[in-house]
C-alpha cells in the first residue's frame, strides 16, 4: 500500500511538470538575415507593429503604413514595416526590417500575405515641436522600392514611420527627436553618420 501511494504521488509530480514545460512557449525564431517569404498570415502583433515593453511604451511608440502595387496598378498592397536597424550607404541613409504585407486583385479579393526582410532608403522626414524645445513628433518616409512578393514585381510607393514621444520635460525619446531634426536637411558624410546613430538610439528606446 504504501508502495503504491508513493508512486502515485511520484506519478502526479511528473504529470504536474509536463503541464508546466507545456505551458512554457516556445523561444520564437529571430529573422533570418536573407530575406524570406511566407504565404502564412503573420501574428498579430506583427501585423500592427512591434510589440512594445512597458518601458517602452511610457517613452512613445511608433507605427508604420505600407503602400504599393503590382499588376500594373491594378493589385494593392497594403501591411506595415518593423525597422530593426538603420545604416549609412554611401550617401544615403536606409532602415532595415520586416515587411508584413498584404495583397490584394483589382476585385479585392486575397492574393495572399506574406512578411519579407528588406532595407529601403529614407527619403525625407520631419519633426514636429508641441512645446518650446520639446520635439515629440518624428515622421520618416520611406521609399519608394520595387521587389517581389509572392512571385509578384510589386513597386512600394510610400512607406511611412510614425514616431510619438510621450510630452514631458527632459524625455529621452523627444530629445531624441529634436536631434535628428536638426540633422534631417544636413549633407555630408559625417552628418549621415551622425543621423544614423540618432536613429538607431531612438530604436533602442522603444526596443523594436
Amino acid at each position: 500500500m504504501k508502495i503504491f501511494t508513493r508512486a502515485a504521488t511520484g506519478l502526479a509530480a511528473a504529470v504536474a511538470t509536463a503541464v508546466v514545460i507545456s505551458m512554457v512557449p516556445a523561444a520564437e525564431a529571430a529573422p533570418a538575415g536573407s530575406a524570406s517569404t511566407s504565404k502564412q498570415a503573420p501574428a498579430a502583433s506583427a501585423i500592427h507593429g512591434s510589440t512594445l515593453s512597458l518601458q517602452a511604451a511610457k517613452a512613445g511608440k511608433l507605427t508604420s503604413r505600407v503602400n504599393g502595387t503590382f499588376h500594373h496598378g491594378q493589385g494593392k498592397v497594403h501591411g506595415t514595416f518593423v525597422p530593426k536597424r538603420f545604416l549609412q550607404r554611401g550617401d544615403r541613409v536606409f532602415a532595415y526590417g520586416v515587411l508584413h504585407a498584404t495583397l490584394r486583385k483589382a476585385d479585392g479579393s486575397l492574393k495572399g500575405r506574406t512578411t519579407k526582410a528588406i532595407t529601403i532608403p529614407i527619403k525625407n522626414g520631419s519633426a514636429s515641436k508641441a512645446k518650446l524645445a520639446t520635439c515629440q513628433v518624428l515622421d520618416l518616409v520611406l521609399g519608394p522600392l520595387d521587389l517581389n512578393l509572392l512571385g509578384l514585381k510589386v513597386h512600394l510607393n510610400r512607406v511611412v514611420l510614425n514616431i510619438v514621444a510621450v510630452s514631458g520635460a527632459g524625455a529621452l525619446l523627444g530629445n531624441l527627436i529634436c536631434a535628428v531634426a536638426g540633422l534631417l536637411d544636413g549633407t555630408g558624410l559625417l552628418n549621415l553618420l551622425k543621423l544614423t546613430n540618432k536613429l538607431n538610439q531612438i530604436l533602442n528606446v522603444l526596443r523594436l
